[in-house]
């Protein structure tokens, strides 16, 4: 899979980077210790042998009486016993010889030079004075002369000197360093193609998705932040195929309602052209009927994409649920009489007041009723409650009608979702007025749910919450 070369570059570099500088931290660490370590063996050291070369003038001035020809007396003792050898040799913990043979300077007790065993670097003699460190060699509190070695000589540097032993331990080094580099390098790939490849894959799924293929799902590897990216863009896909097949199906339903009546008006008409009907005003009503109904369709429509589109105009007045229910319930007298229904509103005992737009919840409670009317057998009940429940009031709209299958109950909310299998076509709307209530409802911070008992009865239950 291609991976996108700019991310995959810059997180690893960023793991290289992050790991170089942890592994460089720790052996820069391990190297400044090794050389501190270093200096202040060879300065143990240095002070030791320059002990043993005092002794050793100390002597020579005992048998001697003077310190005439020291200097060839030193070198004749290093270079017939082999001292300088041993001690080049000599091994202190774990470590060899790390610095070159040590530099000796003898001098008198007026600091003057004796004996220098090298002339790479020249000693200044104002460097020379009573401050400076040395061995000072004396015999009965006669002090004779002043023994330097190596790092104890004012301004005399010295020189690593790499023994095999520590020539292997650098190579080590050198080697771990090498090491270090390649295994970020590799880290950083394989963390690069681990990061690059879910964000290559997301990519990917959004251009099918913006070619309306709302069927790809991603996989979800890891369980961090780029797995709860992937989870959320694959709920986000999910609703999208939702939305898409409710379009589709709308789409369709629509098509649907509208076919049958504009057949019904091109048939009459055509019928009327053909002189089968007659042009008078019966067959005129029947062709407004159909375009009258056509017409309430899609202001029901309008209706329904204004509210869910969230400009419900409300205009947020203080009502008393009581006196309202009881009103609109009475306005909707008349049409119980053609089936001989019984009406019956129970009022909350005290005053219930809301925050809401009366004309929007005159139309849902009236799409309610007039559904609760339509399903009712004759001689059938429907009761309008009012009481409080907490913080909110709840409405109870009872109708002991044909009911609706509880296996069809939990799509009466959905748009253009109508139950004509079990109530019949006598009984078919839009599929628009429940889906209007609901978003009403909804508007004003509410719910509506539904119960229902085939063949027995049905229950809306409204809750709106209290001013």
């Amino acid at each position: 899979m291609k991976i996108k070369r700019k991310l995959l570059f810059e997180v690893l570099l960023s793991y290289t980077l992050l790991i170089l500088l942890l592994g460089g931290g720790i052996l820069a660490a391990a190297l400044i210790r090794f050389h501190r370590d270093g200096c202040r063996i060879q300065a143990e050291r240095d002070t030791e042998f320059a002990m043993h070369i005092g002794d050793f003038v100390r002597l020579y001035y005992r048998r001697e009486k003077n310190l005439d020809n020291l200097d060839k007396a030193i070198e004749m003792l290093f270079l017939y016993r082999g001292k300088l050898r041993e001690h080049r040799e000599n091994r202190i913990g774990n470590l060899r010889e790390i610095y070159r043979h040590p530099r000796i300077l003898v001098t008198d007790a007026d600091r003057k030079e004796i004996l220098y065993s090298t002339t790479e670097i020249a000693v200044k003699p104002e460097l020379l004075n009573r401050d400076t460190e040395g061995i000072c060699v004396s015999v009965d509190d006669l002090v004779l002369a002043y023994v330097y070695v190596g790092t104890m000589i004012p301004g005399g540097n010295y020189y690593l000197y790499f023994s095999p032993e520590i020539k292997k331990t650098m190579a080590l080094l050198c080697l771990y360093s090498v090491l270090l580099i390649l295994f970020s390098i590799g880290l950083g790939f394989y963390y690069a193609f681990r990061i690059a490849r879910p964000i290559n894959e997301l990519s990917d799924a959004f251009k099918q998705v913006s070619r309306n293929q709302f069927s790809v799902r991603l996989k979800t590897r890891v369980n961090n932040e780029i797995g709860y990216l992937l989870n959320s863009f694959n709920m986000m896909v999910q609703k999208l195929e939702e939305s898409d097949k409710a379009r589709r199906q709308m789409s369709a339903d629509i098509s649907h309602d509208f076919r049958t009546p504009l057949t019904l008006i091109r048939s009459r008409l055509e019928m009327i052209k053909a002189g089968v009907y007659l042009p008078d005003q019966t067959n005129f009503d029947y062709i407004m009927k159909e375009i009258d109904h056509m017409s309430h369709m899609l202001e029901e429509w309008r209706e329904l994409s204004r509210i869910e589109a969230g400009s419900l105009e409300s205009t947020g007045i203080r009502m008393d649920l009581n006196s309202f229910l009881e009103t609109l319930f009475g306005s909707f007298s008349p049409l119980k009489e053609e089936k001989n229904l019984i009406f019956d509103f129970s009022a909350s005992p005290e005053p219930l007041y809301i925050i809401g737009d009366g004309e929007n919840l005159s139309r849902a409670f009236g799409n309610l009723i007039v559904n609760a009317v339509k399903f009712s057998r004759p001689g059938g009940l429907i009761r309008l409650s009012l009481r409080r429940e907490g913080n909110e009031a709840l409405i109870n709209l009872y109708d002991n009608g044909i009911g609706i299958p509880a296996d069809k109950i939990k799509y009466i909310f959905d748009r253009l979702y109508k139950v004509d299998s079990s109530r019949g076509q006598a009984h078919s709307g839009s599929g628009l007025g429940l889906p209007i209530c609901k978003s009403i409802i909804n508007a004003h911070g509410g719910t509506i749910t539904a119960s229902s008992v085939e063949g027995e009865s049905t229950v809306f239950f409204i809750r709106i919450p209290l001013a």
